[in-house]
């Protein structure tokens, strides 16, 4: 058993991303600082922390539960929903532990630029959005014979059918043997080898 504090970043220049660690530091704002550098836009914050009994395999446990969504697989870097990973957090923490803007150092000019980033990119996702074109083929990303085509600004046909991202990757997610029942589907389908997420990330 190794207590310690388990921590979701998050950064308004990488919307799409989180960030999962622990630390065994009193101070998680030490982590905050050594990620603060000329890399980011904008500073990472800490989403949500908290002391729980064993940093160490909570840590490799939300890691495997995210695992699909691994960015790299030697970074912590995930595409999950930073509310997914908290409410695990809190099934076994002792304390939430979250600094406030103060602590974190944000400054208020700071804090109106992330929130101005994280409004626009709040914007539903669309096809006209990515210049992806109706008729556009897309690939699924754990098997690229799987296909569908954009067929609106937010809708795709798959399997002759008109119907969601989502809703085409779960299809074929249970196919494979995945009992989740809902996903993203930007995290799923991909144009020339990238997936959609990482297309909106990088407008």
């Amino acid at each position: 058993m190794s207590e310690g504090t388990v921590y979701i970043l998050t950064n308004a220049s990488m919307p799409d991303y989180i960030k999962i660690g622990f630390t065994q530091a009193d101070d998680v704002n030490q982590r905050l600082r050594q990620l603060d550098n000329t890399s980011t836009a904008l500073p990472f914050e800490i989403f949500y922390a908290a002391r729980v009994p064993d940093c160490r395999r909570l840590e490799k446990t939300l890691h495997l539960v995210f695992g699909e969504q691994r960015a790299r697989l030697n970074r912590e870097f995930f595409t999950a929903n930073p509310d997914l990973a908290k409410a695990i957090i809190q099934l076994v923490e002792i304390t939430e532990t979250t600094p406030s803007d103060a602590e974190q150092a944000i400054t208020p000019e700071q804090r109106q630029v992330i929130e101005e980033e994280k409004a626009k990119r709040a914007q539903p996702l669309t096809f006209d959005r990515l210049g992806l074109e109706v008729g556009t083929v897309l690939a699924f990303a754990k098997d690229s014979a799987q296909t569908c085509t954009v067929a609106g600004p937010r809708t795709v046909s798959f399997r002759g059918q008109e119907m969601s991202l989502s809703q085409s990757a779960l299809i074929v997610l249970r196919e494979m043997g995945y009992e989740w029942s809902t996903v993203r589907g930007s995290d799923y389908w991909t144009h020339d080898g990238v997936k959609l997420t990482a297309m909106a990330a990088a407008e």
